[in-house]
């Protein structure tokens, strides 16, 4: 089965975990750890409570604990835990849900009201865009086609072509950005751009995705 795409179908338990490890850790360690543990999991987002469990217990541990160390990733599964089975209830169970129930459970910040960054994707597949939008969620990124905010090229899954008209794109949306720019398909793509005198930002495999995770998290504060 392939990634879920269009995040109005967004898995429930996605937004939940998302927002819970939003509440606990910096943003940025946030995404990127979500997002290194959606590549790890499988090849689609996870969506029942056991597979978001199972996805809490192994992939994100052990991306929590390459940042934040064992101690604090096996703290940090509990809590999680503990708010996935909270929204696990059946409605109208939490209101006679024992008080040590919600003990250490954080609560979340309401979201600002600025609307998401209009996104797209120009990969052979959608994995890049579903992980970046399983990472930040709908409220701050969103999937456009026709007038993106920002243009992201992914030279790590390149299509078999990027158009005749991947420069005319490019000078149009107000900012291009290249993932995997140190790749071999990355530096001929960085060429053409740079002969059509196409501003773009570049960013190295070796970053990972978490400076794009950050630039995209910025643009939608």
């Amino acid at each position: 089965m392939g990634y879920n795409r269009g995040m109005s179908g967004e898995p429930a338990y996605i937004g939940v975990l998302r927002e819970s490890v939003e509440a606990e850790v910096t943003p940025s360690v946030a995404s990127a750890a979500m997002f290194a543990a959606l590549a790890e999991w499988g090849p689609r987002v996870p969506s029942s409570f056991a597979e978001v469990v199972d996805l809490v217990r192994g992939p994100l541990r052990r991306e929590l604990a390459k940042r934040l160390g064992d101690a604090r990733a096996a703290e940090l599964e509990k809590r999680l835990e503990a708010r996935l089975r909270l929204a696990e209830m059946p409605t109208g169970t939490i209101a006679s849900a024992p008080r040590e129930s919600f003990e250490d459970v954080p609560t979340h910040a309401l979201p600002r009201p600025e609307g998401p960054v209009l996104l797209r994707v120009v990969a052979a597949s959608p994995v890049l865009e579903t992980l970046i939008l399983s990472a930040l969620g709908p409220r701050r990124v969103e999937l456009e086609g026709d007038a993106p905010d920002i243009l992201l090229l992914d030279a790590t899954d390149a299509p078999a072509s990027w158009g005749a008209d991947l420069e005319l794109r490019a000078h149009a949306a107000p900012l291009t950005l290249l993932y995997g720019a140190d790749t071999a398909q990355g530096r001929a793509l960085a060429a053409r751009l740079g002969s059509a005198s196409v501003a773009f930002l570049g960013f190295d495999v070796e970053h990972g995705a978490g400076p794009i995770l950050d630039l995209l998290r910025s643009r939608a504060a």
